[in-house]
């Protein structure tokens, strides 16, 4: 438990996608733009895509022009740029809960 929010935790895309898909009732998915095996874009894009799992995904990220042009369109509701603050990051997720209560439940 984590500032009033369960969490758990995988270590690349492939075990997040093991994780999910036997305890599919997660409300937020905060990954990692670079991970082993599998980009965290391309985790939410595998997600929705072959999964129908549509949660308000963050991805944290370093953030450089080459990354920017490539994630403008993409259905991610939040990039969090590194370094972050914890209250940042809490921020961001009290945001997204005000602008999609529930709906994606």
């Amino acid at each position: 438990m984590k500032d009033g929010h369960s969490v758990a935790k995988a270590s690349n895309g492939i075990e997040a996608i093991e994780l999910l898909s036997k305890e599919p009732s997660f409300d937020l998915l905060i990954t990692a733009l670079d991970m082993p095996f599998m980009d965290g874009v391309e985790l939410a894009k595998t997600l929705k895509e072959e999964y129908n799992y549509s949660v308000p995904v963050i991805i944290l990220m370093d953030m450089d022009t080459e990354q920017q042009r490539k994630l403008e369109f993409t259905d991610v509701a939040c990039f969090l740029s590194k370094p972050f603050t914890e209250n940042l990051l809490s921020k961001k997720i009290d945001e997204i809960n005000r602008e999609n209560p529930l709906s994606w439940r």
